[in-house]
């Protein structure tokens, strides 16, 4: 079976003028929001009311779908994970248990703002994982020409460390 959808969770405005820039590409998006007369409900190839932490949905998602994007940061994990282990999905879980834990998030970017504003690095490389954030090559500390690798253990339950 042919997957040809693109996956969204979510039916807000966002996910609207998503399918809308995916129809004028000629792809098709599948759709899954809680509410039935949400913005997306309108335009989308396909379209399904549920929660989104449900395996039959989910499985439809994956049984039609070669990736799956988000509308809004707020989507439960658990389905990314879901759908992760068949489909590939933008943002990974990963990244919105950051993006939903706002302590985490801020000192995140905190961190990034202290590091890019030291003269004393050139370059910044966050990875979390699979996920490239930011694509740098190396960092310079002190001015030497040798590459440091600093590796933050992040809080659990979140499997994966970042690396500057």
């Amino acid at each position: 079976m042919k997957k040809e959808y693109i996956g969204m969770l979510g039916g807000g405005q966002l996910g609207m003028m998503f399918t809308e820039a995916a129809h004028e590409e000629g792809l098709k998006v599948l759709a899954v929001d809680q509410k039935e007369d949400c913005s997306i409900s309108m335009i989308a190839d396909k379209f399904i009311k549920s929660e989104y932490v449900n395996n039959s949905t989910l499985d439809k998602i994956i049984e039609n779908c070669e990736v799956c994007t988000t509308e809004f940061e707020n989507i439960p994990c658990e389905a990314l994970e879901y759908l992760e282990k068949q489909i590939k999905v933008f943002p990974s879980s990963r990244i919105m248990k950051i993006v939903q834990n706002r302590d985490l998030e801020g000192a995140l970017r905190g961190l990034i703002g202290e590091l890019r504003s030291n003269p004393f690095y050139k370059d910044l490389v966050i990875n979390f994982g699979e996920d490239q954030l930011f694509t740098c090559v190396n960092v310079d500390l002190n001015k030497r020409p040798k590459k440091f690798e600093v590796l933050f253990k992040l809080f659990e339950p979140l499997p994966t460390s970042f690396r500057i």
